[in-house]
């Protein structure tokens, strides 16, 4: 491969995720020759990037609008850090990310599925490794690191808060002045301390911490963060191969500590180091479990006694003990949030991104350099073991979608849309194609029945009539694919179908709001908002862009009750594939409900 691919960085869309790649690396690339855009973040405090969007652009990006990435252009490199929302429809971008779903975690056929379906391929970057096998970068440091501030913190708020019904660990943005993360280190060390003081007056010593995995990124960090807090070397038990290469868990001595801070990485069946005949025993310590490797649903989770991830929200998840004798003793707890770093993001990011850069400058030559190839091979081999019917590049279907009128909701859609329609072109086509699709909704549409129909209406040859008696029609089973048109005149809900996908793509008109508008009989005269979406359909110009339902459902909409002759046979068509539409979901499905028929 050769030339320097376009990169985008995508906004983060897990709540709580304030971490990204860092404008330093991002300027690294750019001068490098990568044509770099980076999407906005988001005004939301719960998605908000902990960089500020002037700092991309100080680095040399270009700044677009967040949740674009499902449209980028073919060949653009998708970077990420978490995983992507759970939908669908299949990915033709190659991504950079960490997906979860190589470890036989649930629902993982699904997500990985996405990305053979769509012809790309998944970098994950928690497989990214050097020659040894160690992982080029990772947040191992930061995770335990603020597991472990967090392990000290529920220990201290359990210890004041005992007895039925007592009130568990609050959110961690009651404690940060509602942000939800720390501003630096130092702030976050000296909060530690004080809650290590609590702790200690509750107990009458100081508290006790076990670190299985010490040798290790995680290891290290929560270790640092135990000593900084004030609890001294010799309350910090440290485990590591050593300690369990010939012992097999339960481990006694972990119920004998306060805090229990796994930071292992699990590759391989293993027993469980804590169970309930364990923990139920007379005697226990151990009030906090910090699993800071939150396997919970992979079926070889060696922490069995929860099954839930917890979150910045909703820190701990209680540990129900069975027959416990430990009566009076403080409540037993589990912390397994999955982005841990991101309660020190600015810290956490830069550190990673420092750690990729090498690796993100070699993407140009991604199918050769080591690490890319590499990760590209056990993605291929990570795909061979899902069902046949996962690993087969979709082909043209028909896709019919209800969504509401949530603008990312219609930008998931227009991709797919746009995975099927690029597919479909061969690439003499290519050009042309990607020049109509920024004309008009009549020279956006390549061939079908729509095209000439549409096409018809705006130079101002009247087919009303002719469209009307056959689209009047009652709807018959139509087994053509959505983009190859009619092979008669006679029209059927696949046709509509298609229709409607390119009114979607081009101008985000759901089908909520077809129905919505449009809801009038094949027949009957527009109305003053119909002939409003005539209007803006048949506008000339470069780039029509979406139409919202503000627009489209304006009282005021600058054109007359009856609007031009070209209008209102554009909007006379809406109706009538309003009404096919509806045919192909069933009268029975609300129009604005947000579903999807596969």
């Amino acid at each position: 491969m050769s030339g320097h691919p376009a990169i985008l960085l995508r906004a983060e869309q897990k709540p709580l995720e304030h971490r990204s790649f860092s404008p330093a690396v991002i300027r690294s690339l750019v001068e490098a020759g990568y044509p770099v855009s980076v999407e906005r973040s988001s005004t939301d405090p719960d998605y908000k990037r902990i960089f500020d969007d002037a700092e991309y652009a100080a680095a040399g990006a270009k700044l677009v609008p967040a949740g674009g990435w499902p449209t980028a252009a073919p060949g653009t490199l998708v970077l990420g850090l978490k995983e992507i929302p759970e939908e669908d429809f299949a990915l033709t971008n190659d991504h950079i990310s960490f997906a979860h779903c190589y470890k036989n975690q649930g629902g993982w056929e699904k997500v990985l599925g996405r990305f053979p379906r769509g012809g790309s391929v998944l970098y994950d970057l928690e497989f990214l490794v050097d020659e040894q096998g160690r992982r080029v970068s990772a947040f191992g440091y930061h995770a335990g690191f603020t597991g472990a501030a967090l392990g000290v913190k529920a220990l201290s708020w359990q210890l004041g808060h005992k007895g039925p019904g007592a009130e568990k660990l609050p959110s961690v943005a009651s404690f940060t002045d509602g942000r939800g993360y720390y501003r630096n280190e130092d702030e976050l060390v000296e909060q530690i301390r004080g809650d290590v003081a609590a702790a200690e007056k509750a107990l009458g010593r100081k508290p006790t911490a076990f670190v299985l995995g010490a040798l290790g990124r995680c290891g290290k960090g929560a270790c640092d963060l135990f000593l900084k807090a004030g609890i001294p070397e010799e309350n910090i038990t440290r485990w590591d191969l050593a300690e369990t290469k010939d012992r097999d868990g339960p481990y006694e001595e972990i119920a004998q500590h306060d805090i229990f801070l796994n930071a292992i990485y699990l590759s391989k069946p293993i027993p469980p180091f804590v169970n309930n005949d364990l923990l139920s025993k007379a005697g226990r310590k151990l009030a906090v479990v910090v699993d800071v490797s939150c396997d919970t649903t992979n079926p070889h989770n060696p922490i069995p006694i929860y099954s839930i991830n917890t979150t910045f929200d909703d820190p701990t998840v209680p540990v129900e003990v069975t027959a416990d004798q430990n009566t009076g003793a403080a409540p037993l707890t589990v912390i397994s949030i999955d982005h841990l770093p991101s309660m020190l993001p600015r810290e956490a990011s830069e550190a990673f991104s420092d750690g990729l850069k090498e690796s993100l400058l070699q993407l140009k030559d991604r199918k050769t350099a080591r690490v890319w190839a590499d990760a590209e091979t056990l993605f291929n081999e990570k795909v061979a073991l899902l069902p046949e019917a996962l690993r087969k590049k979709e082909k043209e279907q028909k896709r019919l979608w209800a969504l509401d009128s949530r603008s990312q909701s219609r930008m998931r859609l227009c991709a797919r849309i746009d995975g099927q329609c690029r597919r479909k072109q061969n690439k003499d086509e290519e050009g042309a194609y990607k020049r109509n699709r920024k004309s008009t909704l009549g020279k956006l549409v390549c061939s079908g029945p729509a095209s000439s129909a549409m096409e018809e209406s705006m130079s101002g040859h009247d087919t009303s009539q002719e469209l009307s008696s056959s689209m009047t029609q009652p709807a018959t089973p139509c087994k053509r694919q959505s983009t190859e048109g009619p092979a008669s005149n006679a029209w059927c809900p696949d046709d509509a179908l298609w229709l409607y996908e390119r009114l979607l793509y081009t101008h985000g008109v759901s089908i909520g709001t077809l129905a919505r508008q449009m809801d009038v009989g094949a027949g009957s005269r527009p109305t003053h908002r119909q002939v409003a979406v005539g209007r803006l359909l048949a506008a000339q110009a470069p780039t029509p862009g979406r139409v919202g339902l503000t627009v489209i459902g304006s009282q005021s909409a600058p054109c007359s009750p009856r609007g031009s002759s070209s209008e209102r046979r554009i909007a006379s068509h809406l109706i009538r594939l309003a009404s096919l539409v509806r045919q192909c979901v069933g009268d029975s499905r609300r129009p604005d409900a947000e579903a999807r028929s596969m």
